[in-house]
């Protein structure tokens, strides 16, 4: 992904009105983040934990999601996995993350499990810390594309 700015990201979102862009905090590693190695600009907000944002550079241009997380994580006694990424984490690295429609449509949201961290470019990649679950055997190697 390439390097975004603060004005890119904050423009970006297509769910979030503008009192929710007044509320937005961006990632205070911004600047360091490993942009060649992600697929998106996922975290978590800082000042609200149940809050997150998900910014992809789509063939349409740069297009921002506010998420809501829930209070308790997805899963308490179970292995569970990521449907963005298929990572599977132990307890509470999944969440139920659900995203409101774009403004000025109908009333609802959907939902997906997702990385409780928002990081499922770096869960792929190897690049995180301690793994916590039972990683999924990869029989495809780049080359086979």
């Amino acid at each position: 992904m390439r390097i975004l700015d603060a004005e890119e990201i904050t423009t970006s979102f297509v769910n979030c009105s503008p009192t929710d862009l007044a509320k937005l905090e961006l990632p205070p590693d911004l600047l360091s983040r490993p942009w060649p190695t992600l697929d998106f600009l996922g975290w978590i907000d800082p000042s609200t934990p149940m809050r997150g944002y998900l910014v992809v550079d789509l063939p349409e241009g740069l297009t921002g999601v506010r998420l809501r997380f829930p209070g308790n994580p997805a899963s308490t006694r179970r292995t569970s996995m990521c449907a963005l990424c298929h990572t599977t984490h132990a307890v509470g690295g999944v969440a139920l993350v659900s995203a409101p429609h774009r403004r000025g449509e109908s009333a609802g949201s959907f939902g997906t499990y997702a990385c409780a961290d928002l990081a499922c470019s770096l869960h792929v990649r190897g690049l995180t810390g301690p793994f916590h679950g039972v990683p999924a055997r990869e029989t495809l190697g780049f080359d086979s594309a």
